[in-house]
């Protein structure tokens, strides 16, 4: 037999000072590129979500839309991608507007699914105005915001685009 290993019933046991060094080890190296989470925001935690980070990207949504439904897994494989980069200070969130509706009204979020990026150096919120089931446009848009030589405008401007003008 190891030094590590003791027989109890036919099963290979490890002792408790190994266990627990593998624990701390697997809890001191991360995730694994690729498995970061998206946070799942509360009312309890979003200002302190919103107020300690540098630039981030929330998404609002209702279980109960049906658009919203087709956006999850888009939103939710570009913003994985942002958060596994070194070279983008961004974090990644998620909140359900329709179990916590003060965090939606902080933003006056009146429709589902809304994509806000904001942040420290933002003067305004800025909201994704295309195709929320696009990974392309979804992923370009976060490129340019979360590029951290990128400076939000001072004033709040309206682009003219074929939706704002219905």
């Amino acid at each position: 037999k190891q030094w590590y290993q003791r027989r109890v019933r036919g099963l290979h046991i490890f002792p408790p000072q190994l266990m627990l060094f593998l624990v701390f080890l697997l809890l001191a190296l991360g995730a694994p590129p690729g498995t970061h989470s998206i946070s799942q925001l509360k009312d309890r935690n979003f200002h302190d979500f919103v107020t300690e980070s540098g630039r981030f990207v929330i998404m609002f949504y209702s279980p109960s839309c049906g658009a919203c439904q087709s956006a999850m897994p888009v939103y939710k494989r570009v913003a994985s991608q942002f958060d596994d980069r070194d070279d983008v200070d961004m974090r990644t969130a998620m909140i359900d507007v329709s179990e916590h509706p003060a965090s939606g009204d902080r933003y006056d979020i009146w429709h589902y699914p809304t994509i806000l990026v904001d942040g420290d150096d933002f003067h305004y919120p800025a909201l994704f105005d295309g195709d929320a089931t696009s990974e392309q446009e979804l992923n370009i848009w976060l490129g340019i915001l979360a590029n951290p030589n990128y400076v939000p405008a001072k004033t709040n401007l309206w682009s003219l685009t074929s939706h704002s003008l219905r």
